[in-house]
């Protein structure tokens, strides 16, 4: 009979006896058997199978076609998977709309972020009943990431259980992940919508490191790293049919991975950093080339005030690889990047393209503290002492206290390497002052460090043991 042939297609898994159970109330038996079918037929032909041999009944190996192209392992799941999708795709965009949205964000969406996406309240529980109670596409989620299964979907958008999740299915993910088709309309606004609320949640997550409360920043990265490092992949990203020509979605992704980027640096999973700076460098890269478009030359020729953001946001990208390069201690390709970034935040003035950019006075700073932090580190000096000079110029000009405090906690080092021990205390006071007022409390923590060194140096070793201590206290948590 049709319901026995039916049964032998499914091998014995549990998700895909729920899915055509689904599938045969809502479009019919024949219908789906017909199509089971065929796509048995259509794999069995592209690994060329030998007579006997049925590819869907190993759901672990990896099979591959003739032309030694994998297709991946458990075929018969996932042509239960692509029949599902394709029913909803055809007859529930918003749906599948969401489901492609959820493959860019493994770590899942809040009841809030599905909220955000959609007019009215309604929409949201059409949608999650039909991807996650009836299909089962999705998984709910806590926030550390376990499995819960005694709510439904509707029920936490009645009870607005804000602390869980809604993901897809590991398997339901692969596949998804695999899909290089252009995004359609409803995906790609989802998707343009989702981003800059990423981009919020990524600064949160690295003010909460950058203020040393580490613990809790941990537990607010658990919820957005898998998706950060998701959306950020240029190759994939900025494909056609993507955000290729979506210059406001671009910048944000580049933001996206400068924050990613500072936050593996406070773990010390520096290479993982590099690897977001080159993201962010290629994201921003692509913002310059949009700015120098035809039809942005033309914007700016009617519209003077219009400036060009691009040159800043590479060069930002380019010193915090600089920075990142100096924690591995490459140091000649640290100051390769750190003075592309110098330059690239100087003014440009080109009157061919109308290019009125100011450049990043605080950006140059930037770049300068850095350049001497590296001088200080290969034991050059003078050119620390050059670098450190201007660096406090800009700062003061600027007239931002934090820069001064790091200005001057560098120039603290250098006396104390030079052995001005009390002119060493003044610059390590003054920083100290300053961090405390400002709550930037990893960097009151290295200041605290080398005021214990001098300290100790000096023979006070009372003063030194207070220091260490209250630095350790700010480590650890």
């Amino acid at each position: 009979t049709a319901s026995e042939r039916l049964i032998s297609y499914i091998y014995g898994q549990p998700f895909a006896v729920r899915l055509a159970a689904r599938l045969v109330a809502a479009i019919g038996m024949n219908e789906v058997l017909q199509v089971m079918v065929a796509q048995h037929e259509t794999d069995k032909k592209k690994i060329g199978a030998e007579a006997g041999v049925d590819p869907w009944v190993d759901n672990t190996r990896i099979y591959y076609d003739k032309e030694g192209n994998s297709m991946g392992a458990a075929l018969c799941l996932r042509a239960w998977i692509n029949l599902v999708t394709g029913y909803i795709g055809g007859g529930a965009a918003r749906a599948f709309g969401v489901l492609r949205l959820l493959s860019f964000l493994p770590s899942g969406l809040t009841r809030e972020d599905l909220m955000s996406l959609f007019v009215k309240p309604e929409d949201v529980r059409h949608v999650l009943d039909v991807i996650c109670d009836q299909f089962y596409l999705l998984e709910v989620a806590d926030e550390h990431g376990n499995r819960v299964s005694k709510y439904t979907a509707v029920q936490i958008l009645d009870q607005k259980l804000d602390t869980l999740v809604f993901r897809l299915r590991p398997c339901v993910l692969g596949l998804f992940a695999e899909n290089s088709n252009p995004l359609k309309f409803e995906c790609a606004r989802n998707l343009d919508n989702m981003l800059p609320r990423l981009m919020e949640s990524a600064d949160i997550v690295h003010k909460t490191f950058a203020a040393a409360r580490t613990v809790e920043g941990l537990r607010a990265m658990e919820m957005c790293e898998n998706t950060c490092w998701s959306v950020t992949r240029p190759d994939y990203m900025l494909r056609e049919g993507f955000i290729n020509h979506k210059h406001a979605s671009i910048e944000v992704c580049g933001h996206i991975s400068l924050y990613l980027a500072m936050m593996m640096l406070s773990l010390n999973r520096n290479h993982e950093a590099m690897l977001a700076c080159r993201n962010a460098a290629r994201f921003f890269r692509k913002f310059c080339e949009f700015e120098l478009s035809a039809e942005q030359i033309q914007e700016r020729e009617k519209h003077p005030e219009i400036k060009m953001r691009g040159p800043s946001l590479y060069g930002q990208a380019l010193r915090l690889a600089g920075e990142v390069k100096l924690q591995l201690g490459c140091c000649e390709s640290a100051a390769i990047d750190l003075r592309n970034g110098f330059a690239l935040m100087s003014p440009i003035k080109e009157a061919a393209i109308s290019c009125n950019y100011n450049g990043s006075h605080i950006g140059q700073a930037d770049i300068l503290w850095a350049m001497a932090e590296m001088s200080l580190t290969m034991n050059d000096h003078d050119k620390c002492d050059f670098y450190s000079r201007r660096c406090l110029r800009n700062y003061t000009d600027l007239d931002s206290p934090p820069g001064i405090a790091f200005s001057r906690s560098l120039r603290g080092q250098l006396r104390m390497c030079a052995g001005d021990m009390a002119g060493a205390y003044r610059e390590f006071n003054f920083a100290i002052k300053v961090f405390r007022e400002f709550s930037l409390n990893t960097r009151l923590a290295e200041v605290l460090c080398f005021r214990a060194e001098l300290a100790f140096a000096v023979g006070n070793i009372p003063r030194a043991r207070v220091d260490a201590a209250e630095a350790g206290a700010m480590w650890t948590s």
